[in-house]
């Protein structure tokens, strides 16, 4: 019997616990965007809503996007009640998210067409100054990339957590914000502190928090 039918008799069985060991257990036999779907489906029915959130984005990143996932992951999402609390109104939010998400190759691309179309609109150009200035506008999006991939990260945060205004119990609490959330923090220096910048909605700082890596 092969590994994928043996996890499917498991499936079957609706023994989900046994059926996520081993999946857990066996998990290079498996496409790793199939391997987040399958574990984010068994973790929902175990009734573990935010590793089955967790698991979906990762399936999510890993290229493996359907109809069921998309339907799964949003009802995980309005479960959980965070689905409005993260959507992102300003071109600011909308882009550093894009960014976060972005591999390397991407911005090598932009910059790339925008050398090719320097030395093909405008190779007669002599002038230092607009060389360079070109130079300069076709390096914004790899700069860019490495500023927004140095600076910022995006997380679920597995446990609610007060949101206070500064890093420090001496500050007012603003918010609080329910596990299962994602958010994306800015990096800082503190090991306590977290400095959660987008949404905005739930900007602030939290003390201790436990959250996955996305």
């Amino acid at each position: 019997m092969s590994i994928t039918d043996e996890f499917q008799k498991l499936v079957e069985a609706e023994d989900y616990d046994k059926a996520l060991a081993f999946l857990i257990q066996n998990q290079k036999e498996f496409d790793q965007g199939i391997f987040y779907y399958n574990k984010g489906t068994l973790d929902a029915k175990r009734g573990d809503l935010i590793n089955a959130r967790i698991s979906f984005e990762k399936a999510k990143a890993q290229g493996f996007i359907n109809k069921d996932l998309v339907k799964n992951l949003e009802m995980t999402k309005d479960t959980l009640g965070v689905g409005y609390l993260e959507k992102t109104y300003s071109i600011e939010s909308d882009l550093i998210t894009t960014v976060v998400d972005m591999s390397l190759y991407t911005p090598i691309i932009i910059s790339s067409m925008l050398l090719i179309t320097f030395f093909v609109f405008f190779r007669e150009i002599k002038n230092i100054f607009l060389i360079s200035i070109f130079f300069v506008i076709s390096s914004l999006p790899l700069l860019g990339y490495y500023y927004v991939q140095e600076n910022f990260e995006k997380v679920i945060v597995k446990e609610e957590a007060i949101v206070r205004v500064g890093p420090s119990k001496i500050f007012d609490e603003s918010q609080i914000i329910p596990a299962g959330m994602m958010v994306i923090l800015k990096k800082n220096k503190s090991k306590n502190w977290a400095n959660i910048y987008l949404p905005k909605s739930h900007g602030g700082w939290v003390q201790n928090i436990e959250t996955e890596n996305l």
